[in-house]
């Protein structure tokens, strides 16, 4: 189905031009895009023709190659402006053996020559879509061969046309991928198992067509922002229900990938994330060579570099030029410990092979922090690995925290009840400091502060210098100041809760120690008056690739869900500028 419509005033004429654009062409010959490039263990086939036409016919080419037949029996043509029909006939490509061909009429002599060279006499030539989508005229051109056109009214109407011509309701799964969107369907395409797209409910041809054959196995692709909780809720009326979704396309990809493929995935196809061009005609490839079809680009290489690492992939196959999709992106072929750039944007190596992904990386003392993508957005800050824990790490082998390249620690010694008042001792305070520093760790401790007054800033500050005494505490003694749902510290204003920083830090200064300013990025810009804070130092809590804070800080709290050796389940992670470790 396209939206594109066909000007009649010139049906005549484009006709008359495209027959003799085909006879010409007929003595033509097609030269393909196919390149092939072994390096080290890895093979990479890169099919990028010049335009997502040539490119179907190259991906064409390859599938004679993988049936070994010098023509095909069924050739499909679908619409290459838009991607939902083409999506639809993977499947029913697959179970006829056929190549998907994209069309157009600007493409139509050099397609239709390919079909009358590489179909077999009485062969089939499917036409998914009204006249809309794939014009009259195409079919026309095409006159002598047998043809069947599958069109509906709507994408959804031709996508059951496509499923009954293929029989779909005699495969015991079916993939439901979003209608409105190309991305998970297309990574959906490789598996081999009829699509259904869907719109926000289902329809009632659809409802009638899912009756036929209840108690399938129904995979939702996508999460509820593609395939809706409500048709999740509809589904289940026809057969039991399961979601693969990731956190994004590329993640989705990755997780069909994951659910579908072999664990030791030999081969993998990447295909361009955010256009539909040049994959479209990939299904029957994919299905017939078993590789799960993986999202990429040059700006988001994290995703499928790692697949690749992790399977051990050793035969790549690319889809569209190196512009949309670099080398680089398979792996295998960059040194360790070392950056690498593809269209300006960097990304780096780790010491196992691995991109570095949503974490930060240190390598000999220089810091890289990596996107989601992949994509390093701070570089060569040198910073100190640390954490800060409290009662609820519980136990902590803080030898193997040593071992695990930990150089610091802010421990916790106690806080503010938010309700009562109340000052209470962390319970792991005292074992936290004592092996901590057994095992050569720098450590700093913090105050949960719920104060309202100087009075009580006072008071927590000297809880504090109590707790520390008899330990060997070098780095600051912090006030930890934030957001407690129905906490007393948060009905102050800015004012006066910067007074109460102000008091605490204030005690702990004349008393010989280091004070610090614990706060979250937005607490810190729109909770503190920070100018009148300004001899003290900052450590911030900001989860991200970066710190976004613009003031001058010396600590910065990445994440909270940060995994360290002798540490059972999460914990913060933090990055020490300061100097002195």
């Amino acid at each position: 189905m396209s939206n594109f419509v066909t000007v009649k005033g010139y049906k005549v004429a484009l006709l008359s031009l495209l027959v003799a654009v085909l006879v010409f062409v007929e003595s033509v010959p097609v030269f393909g895009s196919v390149t092939v490039k072994k390096t080290n263990n890895l093979t990479i086939t890169r099919i990028a023709g010049s335009n997502r036409y040539e490119t179907s016919i190259d991906i064409a080419n390859e599938l004679k190659k993988e049936l070994k037949v010098s023509k095909f029996k069924n050739i499909i043509l679908a619409d290459g402006r838009n991607y939902p029909d083409a999506l639809s006939g993977s499947y029913l490509a697959s179970v006829k053996s056929a190549p998907i061909l994209l069309i157009n009429e600007g493409s139509a002599s050099t397609i239709v020559n390919y079909v009358r060279n590489n179909l077999v006499s009485g062969g089939t030539v499917y036409i998914l879509g009204g006249e809309g989508a794939v014009s009259k005229e195409v079919e026309e051109l095409l006159d002598g061969l047998h043809i069947k056109r599958l069109a509906g009214s709507n994408r959804y109407e031709t996508n059951l046309k496509v499923l009954k011509e293929s029989n779909a309701l005699k495969s015991d799964e079916i993939m439901v991928c979003s209608g409105k969107d190309f991305p998970d369907a297309l990574a959906a395409a490789a598996v081999g198992r009829p699509i259904l797209l869907v719109n926000e409910d289902l329809y009632k041809e659809q409802k009638e067509y899912l009756s036929a054959s209840k108690d399938k196995k129904l995979w939702l692709i996508g999460g509820e922002g593609v395939v809706s909780r409500g048709i999740a809720t509809e589904m289940k009326l026809y057969g039991k229900t399961e979601r693969v979704a990731g956190d994004n396309r590329y993640g989705t990809s990755l997780a069909i990938a994951n659910k579908f493929f072999l664990q030791n995935q030999e081969k993998v196809i990447l295909a361009y994330s955010r256009g539909f061009a040049d994959a479209l005609s990939a299904g029957p490839l994919a299905i017939l060579r078993k590789a799960p079809i993986v999202l990429s680009a040059n700006d988001n290489l994290a995703y499928p570099y790692n697949y690749i690492i992790h399977y051990k992939s050793v035969d790549i196959t690319i889809l569209g030029g190196k512009s949309l999709i670099a080398d680089e992106s398979v792996g295998g072929t960059q040194k360790i410990n070392s950056e690498i750039t593809v269209d300006r944007h960097r990304y780096y190596i780790k010491s196992n092979g691995r991109m570095a992904q949503s974490e930060i990386v240190y390598e000999a003392g220089i810091q890289y922090v990596a996107q989601q993508s992949g994509i390093v957005t701070s570089y060569g800050h040198k910073g100190t690995k640390g954490i800060d824990v409290s009662a609820y790490q519980r136990e902590i082998d803080w030898k193997k925290v040593k071992n695990d390249g930990v150089k610091f620690a802010f421990i916790k010694v106690g806080g503010r009840f938010g309700a009562s008042g109340l000052i209470y001792t962390d319970g792991f305070g005292k074992t936290n400091l004592k092996n901590a520093t057994k095992n050569g760790i720098k450590v700093g401790v913090y105050f949960y502060t719920q104060a309202i007054s100087k009075k009580e800033a006072i008071e927590e500050a000297q809880f504090c210098l109590n707790a520390v005494k008899g330990y060997d505490v070098k780095l600051p003694i912090v006030i930890d100041t934030e957001y407690l749902g129905g906490g007393r510290h948060d009905n102050i204003g800015a004012t006066l809760r910067t007074q109460v920083v102000q008091a605490f830090c204030e005690t702990i200064e004349a008393n010989g120690y280091k004070p610090m300013v614990y706060a979250n990025l937005s607490w810190l810009n729109n909770n503190l008056y920070m100018s009148k804070l300004q001899k003290y130092d900052v450590w911030v809590a900001h989860y991200n690739s970066y710190c976004g804070y613009t003031g001058k800080y010396v600590c910065w709290q990445y994440t909270s869900t940060g995994r360290v050796n002798g540490i059972q389940g999460n914990v913060d992670m933090n990055i020490w500028y300061g100097g002195g470790i």
